[in-house]
């Protein structure tokens, strides 16, 4: 009996130290995206979304991108307010897009890896700031 127990003892010891050196698995990155609510389109003649944004977590070299895009001719820009959690003060931050259906922004970001950025979209102009009933809801991305 003490040798079956001496046989298994071995194998479950160094299964453990295994798993104990590993410790746990680090938040995995996500990218995210959401459009903004339905405004009318001059050009198509019906309701579409005013634009969208797109955070991307993973670009081959350690950053990361928040990309803003108006794709509406509704005579609306377009406003990124986001919440980063890797900066003392979280925010909320925000970038707009004002020249056009067709026109975006592209926001290099650094990151640490497994922290989250939270972000919406809504349609905006100058003369007013963003037009909240039309925001998109939030969307979370994690580096």
């Amino acid at each position: 009996m003490k040798r079956h127990l001496a046989r298994i003892a071995v194998p479950l010891a160094a299964t453990a130290a295994v798993v104990a050196a590993t410790g746990t698995p680090a938040a995995a990155a996500s990218d995210a995206d959401v459009d903004c609510g339905l405004t009318w389109s001059n050009e198509y003649k019906l309701y579409d979304p005013c634009g969208w944004v797109y955070f991307q977590s993973e670009t081959g070299d350690g950053t990361e991108y928040l990309v803003l895009h108006d794709t509406n001719s509704d005579g609306y820009g377009v406003i990124v307010q986001n919440y980063r959690y890797d900066m003392a003060d979280a925010g909320p931050y925000s970038g707009t897009v004002t020249s056009g259906k067709g026109t975006h922004k592209v926001w290099t970001l650094h990151m640490p890896e497994g922290t989250a950025i939270d972000f919406r979209i809504c349609p905006y102009t100058t003369a007013h700031g963003p037009y909240y009933s039309q925001c998109s809801n939030w969307v979370r991305g994690i580096a």
